[in-house]
């Protein structure tokens, strides 16, 4: 890269060198990330939103372990873990095992956790785990303390399943289920997470090319501002666990210490404006105030223990393995290729076919749906929707968060979407 202080250069020069740091990084992640989405699919057939509130429904420590045991490989995002934490409130889980889920689960995942793998080596990927785990518990454990008279719901609304997303108890069959965890595999975790993950490159092949080791040496040589500088960018700025790892890497390669890279990891992916109201919504303000703080002040001591660690003779680990300089391979870059065809159609024609259909058929009815969040959410209102009477097709919208509907009775419908669990309006 030539140095920034000769500067303009040719727009097309820049541009080049930042598209080949983008794809270098890209293919550095992309086997570990494809990996990771298998993983994930598998993950979601066998451990259920069922099994997870059927085994973190109860109201002692016990609960709140279990949820940070859980919360760490499962693949949701800060947005996609609200449905699974309201449905755990409502059977009766303490406030302390939800905290728990709240914290553990949107900083980890498997997919960034082999992500994580691939750009920052083995021994940050575990420092990262066991982090998250740390918090989760160190939440829940907290939140327990209060005193907590919620009981288990009696509407009889149940989570919903993963295979079709229609609350209540029945079974699938094998190829029900495999096909469920294809699909999840294969679209609606690249759709949840794509957006992010692409900002996420981008914004790491910026600094790579664009920011000179010596802007940050200030950073590098006094970590105590460091660390507060990463906790200031990170919670209003939204990524996901796996979009924020590029740019931590990055940082990292540029200087930044590895504890304010975790800072970075953690509280990015950790807090957003809606988990942040759904939180004090559905625990308290004791309990956000609990969740913000454990976010906050453990991130930034955890980031100072690992610089410590890592600065340690008596400690023989390092954390500032980046996989970033040496040639990449030709199954990286084939890997590259796989994961981009796979946004592609995720993040562009599949929405694409949808709007195009749903134009074509002329709906009947639009409903709107202010808290759909997810493409778990999208799945769930479909399959509830579609299987209302007289219901002939249905197209779900997240970009718009509307239900689109031909064929059908209007108050049937509305009445599927609120047993869902979902707020709805006729538009």
């Amino acid at each position: 890269m030539p140095p920034c202080s000769s500067w303009p250069y040719n727009f097309t020069i820049i541009l080049i060198g930042i598209l080949q740091e983008t794809a270098a990084l890209a293919a550095r992640m992309a086997p570990y990330l494809l990996l990771g989405f298998a993983v994930a699919g598998i993950l979601r057939v066998v451990f259920p939103v069922s099994f997870v509130v059927k085994h973190l429904g109860g109201r002692g420590f016990t609960s709140v372990l279990k949820a940070a045991l859980l919360g760490v490989p499962l693949p949701l995002c800060s947005c996609g873990v609200i449905g699974p934490a309201a449905a755990l409130r409502g059977q009766g889980a303490s406030r302390g095992a939800v905290l728990s889920f709240l914290v553990s689960t949107p900083t980890t995942g498997v997919d960034s956790i082999l992500a994580t793998y691939g750009l920052l080596g083995l021994p940050f990927t575990v420092y990262r785990i066991l982090a998250s785990f740390l918090l989760g518990l160190i939440s829940g454990g907290l939140a327990n303390l209060q005193k907590d008279a919620v009981r288990a719901s009696s509407d009889g609304k149940t989570s919903p399943c993963s295979v079709c997303g229609l609350p209540g108890v029945h079974k699938h069959g094998i190829w029900d289920r495999v096909k469920a965890g294809l699909l999840y595999a294969g679209v609606d975790l690249p759709k949840d997470i794509g957006k992010w993950l692409v900002i996420g490159l981008v914004a790491a092949g910026l600094i790579s090319y664009l920011v000179n080791p010596s802007w940050v040496e200030g950073f590098a040589a006094r970590p105590y501002i460091a660390y507060p500088a990463m906790v200031a960018v990170a919670v209003p700025l939204y990524v996901c666990a796996t979009g924020s790892i590029p740019i931590a890497a990055a940082l990292m390669a540029k200087g930044i210490s590895p504890g304010a890279a975790l800072v970075f990891l953690i509280a990015g992916p950790a807090t957003n404006a809606i988990t942040i109201g759904i939180v004090g919504k559905l625990l308290g303000k004791k309990s956000l105030f609990i969740y913000l703080s454990t976010i906050i002040a453990g991130s930034v001591l955890l980031g100072i223990a690992m610089d410590w660690a890592s600065a340690s003779p008596a400690v023989p680990l390092s954390f500032h393995h980046i996989h970033t300089g040496s040639s990449i391979r030709w199954w990286e870059w084939a890997s590259a290729a796989a994961l981009g065809i796979l946004l592609l159609y995720a993040l562009g024609l599949e929405p694409l076919i949808r709007k195009v259909a749903e134009r074509a058929a002329k709906p009947d009815l639009v409903f709107s749906v202010p808290d759909m969040t997810c493409e778990h959410c999208v799945r769930t209102l479909e399959s509830c929707v579609s299987g209302t009477e007289g219901v002939e097709r249905v197209w779900v919208s997240l970009e718009r968060k509307t239900v689109a509907v031909k064929g059908g009775d209007k108050e049937r419908i509305k009445k599927a979407i609120e047993q869902a669990g979902y707020t709805v309006s006729e538009k």
